[in-house]
Formats: structure tokens, sequence, C-alpha cells
């Protein structure tokens, strides 16, 4: 089932009403499951959770327990000690070690909220929390970094599933399965036989109940996360204590987004569903999205910019024109790898052949298993890169002569560059149909038709110039001065 089929299809599941009806300790449950069931759905696989070592034996984990907990406790104090009552952080940011993925000055930056903190430093401290799949990493920039990570690991290493959590996985199980089978599509009804939810409720609990633990330490004013569909436990923790939750926009978002384009329910019983009260949108470009088709409150939803972006604008100088280069990047993506990649050989083929004045560096997507052994053979104008730090893609898109992907953000990212963007038309090409349509985005069907345009845009000057308008409508400017504005009237 393809991505508007399947988001269809739960939109029409939903307006029965029964999947709103099933909540654990007073939260509805179907908001947690709607993510990882749209994936199953439309790619015929569960999302990857890591879990608990089955191997491991109690005596092993106890004696984990021990060990982490007894270094934990003694450091503890000096922990506490450190917390001036000045000094008291006064929000809470949850991130990922995923986030961490530019090696700016020989530091790992987090592209998401690093920063964020510089021009709140003279109004407020954050607590900053590394956070992957009910894990803590890294928690705390400015103490001892491991302690508060070490301390709620120990309530992951105990957590039990709950009996009544379970039995709501298989009560929503039950309810889908039997709509699948009175919509006609008997084969995936067939096939619920091998989804378990189990994993995706039992990773909210912990991290609910965890980060519930965590908060309650502090006196925070508000809560910031990035990827909110996959990080609801951190959101219903923090709802669950009156704290505000911020989200930032993770990529991009269209009427077909299980995580942010929802259901009249939401708004009739917000208080309930594990959903962030404020989205913080790159521009003004994605509010009608979220507004019309999500049902967002005009008011929660709100353009802010784009922090990532605006460092690398200045960090490349765009502003002051921008200096052409000689290589075309292209961008893989794990559903149309393998396409993607006879695609890119023949674009090869034609410029060895011809001897054409273009060289291509192929940036391939972290899952994309694909082997690019056959670049070898170009290796005097083809380059492939699979190791995230050794360019940042940023700086790669910004001074690429064209980008060139088939569905995904980079598309947009290259216009917040000032680089031209090709589409191929290959698998889910039509997601991009908005920006096409619109013709901020040009689209080719065959690699002479990629190499000829790659070609044509050498010749052209001041395409930055020509896309202001349409980049300050996807990118609102001054990111940071946005960010800290609103941030402050959390008091």
């Amino acid at each position: 089932m393809d991505a508007r089929l399947g988001f269809n299809f739960i939109q029409k599941m939903e307006i029965s009403g029964q999947l709103w009806k099933v909540e654990y300790e007073g939260w509805k449950i179907w908001p947690i499951l709607r993510y990882p069931f749209y994936v199953w759905l439309t790619t015929g696989t569960m999302v990857d959770l890591a879990r608990q070592d089955p191997t491991e034996s109690d005596m092993s984990r106890k004696f984990r327990v021990g060990q982490v907990g007894g270094k934990a406790w003694m450091e503890l104090g000096n922990l506490v000690k450190q917390f001036k009552k000045e000094t008291l952080p006064s929000f809470a940011v949850f991130t990922s070690p995923d986030n961490r993925r530019e090696m700016i000055d020989n530091k790992l930056k987090d592209v998401i909220f690093d920063d964020l903190y510089e021009p709140l430093k003279e109004k407020a401290i954050p607590l900053v929390v590394e956070m992957e799949e009910g894990r803590f990493h890294a928690p705390n920039p400015w103490g001892p970094r491991h302690i508060l990570g070490e301390l709620f690991s120990l309530w992951n290493l105990w957590a039990k599933m709950p009996p009544e959590l379970a039995e709501m996985g298989e009560l929503v199980k039950g309810t889908v399965k039997e709509h699948l089978k009175n919509n006609g599509y008997m084969q995936d009804a067939l096939r619920m036989a091998e989804v378990d939810f189990t994993p995706y409720l039992f990773l909210w609990w912990k991290t609910h109940t965890a980060v519930t633990k965590l908060l309650k330490m502090f006196n925070f004013k508000f809560v910031m996360v990035n990827k909110g569909f996959k990080n609801q436990g951190i959101i219903s923790a923090a709802k669950g204590m009156g704290l505000p939750v911020l989200e930032t926009q993770p990529g991009m978002i269209d009427e077909y987004h299980p995580g942010y384009i929802w259901s009249e329910e939401w708004h009739r019983d917000s208080l309930k569903m594990p959903i962030a009260n404020y989205l913080m949108l790159w521009g003004d470009y994605w509010l009608p999205t979220v507004v019309q088709q999500g049902k967002w409150s005009p008011d929660k939803a709100l353009p802010a910019g784009c922090l990532r972006m605006e460092y690398w604008r200045k960090r490349l100088n765009l502003d002051q024109g921008k200096n052409e280069s000689e290589y075309m990047l292209i961008t893989t993506k794990e559903e149309s790898s393998r396409e993607l990649a006879g695609f890119s050989r023949e674009c090869a083929d034609m410029i060895r052949d011809e001897k054409l004045p273009l060289k291509i560096i192929i940036k391939v997507h972290p899952k994309d298993s694909v082997n690019y052994e056959w670049a070898w053979d170009y290796r005097e104008f083809v380059e492939v890169i699979r190791d995230e730090y050794k360019i940042n893609l940023y700086e790669l898109i910004g001074r690429s002569r064209v980008h060139v992907g088939v569905n995904s953000a980079c598309h947009i990212e290259a216009i917040g560059l000032d680089t031209p963007t090709v589409v191929i038309k290959l698998k889910n090409w039509e997601r991009m149909n908005p920006f096409i349509d619109n013709k901020w985005v040009l689209t080719v069907s065959k690699p002479q038709e990629l190499v000829q345009t790659a070609l044509r845009m050498a010749e052209q000057r001041g395409y930055g110039e020509r896309v202001a308008s349409v980049r300050n409508k996807l990118w609102t400017p001054n990111a940071r001065e946005i960010y800290a504005k609103f941030l402050s009237t959390f008091k």
C-alpha cells in the first residue's frame, strides 16, 4: 500500500472512534501506535526498536544494576552540589545521539538544538538529555555527564510491561484487523498476526515513567523535543506534569504524515494525547498543511525558522552570493536506492564517454545498503560518501552545483541553501508534487536529462536571488531571535 492509500485508510479507520476509546492511565493508546502501524502498512515491516537483551541472566542484570547504581549514587551528591539555586536549569531538551552528526571544529554538533543555547544563555539554562529508544545518554553538558543517564537507565533494567497495557495493545490490534477485513484488505488482515505492538507500548511506558521522575527533580518551565511521533513517552511525562512541550519540525510535512496530520479527536481530548503543545515550523509554507489538514490550532503551530539552516547560510556566506562548484550532489533514499544506483551509473557513463566537465558526489543514506563498488572505476570524477562525519550534509548541498534526489527533505534544504534541486521520477517521487507544481523543483526521467540539466545550471547565475522569496516562505529568517523571544515567554 503506498503512502497516500495507507494514510487515507488510517483516517477512515479513525472515523469510527473505536481506536480513540482505548486508554491506559489516562493516555490515549492509538497515537503511540499510529506511526509504527503506518510504516508497517506502507512498507510491510515494523519500525525497529532496541530491546533488552533476552539472553542476559537475572544474575548478570542484578550485577549491572548494583555496579551502575552504586557508582551513580556516590557521584549524585557531587551533581547536586553543582546545582546552585541561581544556576538551576529552567527547561529540559530531549534530543537523540542521531542529532549529533556534524563535525564542527573537531566537535560533534547537535544539529537540532546546539545553536539554541547561545541566544538563551542570559535568560535560561537547559538540562540537555540525549535519549535513544528509552536509553539515556550524556545528560548534562555542565556537570557529570553520565550520572543522570545511569540513574534512569536503572529504571529501564527493572521495568516490567504492565499486563493491562499489553491487553490494550491486543485490543487495538483486533480493531485494526477488523477494519482491514471490512475494507477488503484481506491479505493485510492475515498479516496482522505477525504484528506485535507490545515493544512500542513498553518503550512508551518506560520512557514516560523515567522522564516523569527526572522532571520532578527540577522546576522546569517547558520541555523541548524533536520527532515527537517517536518520543511520546517524553511528551506524556511533561504534559502529565502540566509542562508545555515544544516540538521542532524534523523534516517535510505533507498531507500524509502520520506524525502531524491528525483528526478532530485530538482537540476533543487533547490533554490525553501524547502530542506536543507547540510545533515550531521551518516557515510559513508549512502552516496551511498542519492547520487545515493536521487540525493544529494556528496559535500552536509557529513559523520559527530553522537554527541549522541559519547556521549554514551564515557559515557558507550565502547572502553574499554563491561560489559555483563543478559537482552534482546525489542524495540517496532507502526506498529507491537500487534504482537510483543504476541511474547514477548511467550518468557516470555519459560523463566519461562524452568527457563532460562534471563530477558526481553520491551521499549515501545511513539506511541505504546498496553497494557502490562500480564507482571505483569512475573514481576520477565520482565520489561516494558513506561516513556521516566525513563532510557535513548541509555543506555538501550548499557547495554543489545542483542537488539531485527522489523524495526527501534534502530538496527543501537545497532551496534554503541556494542550490537548484532536481527530482528523479522514481518510487514515491509524487510526494514532491506541491514543490514541482510551484516550479521550485525540477524533474527528470532519464540520466541524459539529468546530466544536461546539471550542465545548464553551470551557465546560470543568481539562483539565490531568484529563489529568495520562495526560500523565505519555506525557511523563516532570523530563527535564533524568534526562538529566544518565544521561549522567554515561559516564566
